[in-house]
C-alpha cells in the first residue's frame, strides 16, 4: 500500500556507520543511514515532529530530499507494509515539493 501527505520539511541528517555495546554486553553494529525529520500538522493545528530512515542506496531521493528548503511544504509518499501481528513496515519512496494550490486530496488523483 501506498500512502502520500503533506508535511513541513525540517532537515535530514547522515548517521555514519558504527556500533555500541547492550547492557547485556553484546556488541551492534549498524550502517550508515540519513534520517528525515519533518513535521505533521493536524487538523486542530497541532504539531507532532516526525522522523523516518531513508534508504542510503537510493541516490535519487536522497538528492531530492537535499534540495529543500527548511519549514517548506512537501508531499511524501510512503510504502506500508502491514505483518499478521498489526506491524507496519513504513518506507519513505518518494518526496515533491508541494504546489500552493495543491491540496493532499489531489494528490491521489
Amino acid at each position: 500500500m501506498v500512502a502520500a501527505s503533506n508535511f513541513i520539511f525540517k532537515g535530514m541528517k547522515k548517521r555514519e556507520a558504527g556500533k555500541f555495546t547492550t547492557k547485556e554486553g553484546k556488541e551492534v553494529q549498524y550502517d550508515e543511514a540519513y534520517f528525515l525529520k519533518f513535521d505533521e500538522v493536524k487538523d486542530d493545528a497541532e504539531i507532532f515532529e516526525r522522523k523516518v530512515k531513508v534508504d542510503i542506496n537510493d541516490i535519487e531521493l536522497i538528492n531530492k530530499l537535499k534540495n529543500f528548503n527548511l519549514y517548506q511544504p512537501i508531499i511524501l509518499y510512503f510504502e506500508i507494509n502491514f505483518w499478521k501481528d498489526n506491524t507496519a513496515i513504513i518506507k519513505l519512496v518518494d518526496a515533491f515539493e508541494l504546489q500552493k494550490d495543491k491540496e493532499s486530496e489531489d494528490i491521489n488523483e
